[in-house]
C-alpha cells in the first residue's frame, strides 16, 4: 500500500510539471501573439498616419496650382495675342472662389503660406525706380 502511495505522488507530481510547462508555453505564445498585434496596430497606425499625410500634401499642391491658375492665368504667353481681348472672368473673381474652396476645405494655413510667397517674392522685385 505505502509502494501505491509513493507511484501516485510520482504520477501527480509528473503530470503537475508536465502541466506547468504546457502553461508555461501557451503563457509565452499569449504572450507573442499580443506583441505581434500591437505592433500590427502601431504599423497600421503609421501607415494611416503616412497616407493621410499624403493626401493633405497631394490636396495642398492642388490647391496651390488652382490659386496659381487663377491668379496667373497661362501668363506664359504675353504680347500681342492679348491685345483686344477682354477675359472671360476677372482672375480676382477666379480667386476669390478658390480662396473661399480653400478656407471651407480647412486649407488656410496654405492660403497664409502663399500669400507670404507671394509677399515675399514682391518686396525682392526691382522697382522701375532703380530700387
Amino acid at each position: 500500500m505505502q509502494q501505491q502511495l509513493q507511484h501516485l505522488k510520482q504520477q501527480h507530481e509528473a503530470t503537475a510539471h508536465d502541466l506547468e510547462q504546457r502553461i508555461a508555453a501557451l503563457e509565452q505564445q499569449i504572450e507573442k501573439e499580443k506583441v505581434a498585434r500591437e505592433q500590427q496596430v502601431e504599423k497600421q497606425k503609421e501607415d494611416s498616419a503616412k497616407a493621410k499625410q499624403a493626401t493633405v500634401l497631394a490636396a495642398e499642391l492642388s490647391a496651390e496650382q488652382t490659386v496659381r491658375k487663377a491668379i496667373l492665368g497661362n501668363s506664359n504667353e504675353v504680347g500681342g495675342k492679348f491685345q483686344g481681348t477682354v477675359p472671360s472672368e476677372p482672375r480676382w473673381t477666379k480667386l476669390n472662389v478658390v480662396v473661399q474652396w480653400l478656407k471651407a476645405n480647412g486649407l488656410t494655413r496654405l492660403l497664409k503660406t502663399m500669400i507670404g510667397r507671394d509677399m515675399s517674392r514682391r518686396n525682392r522685385r526691382p522697382t522701375a525706380e532703380g530700387g
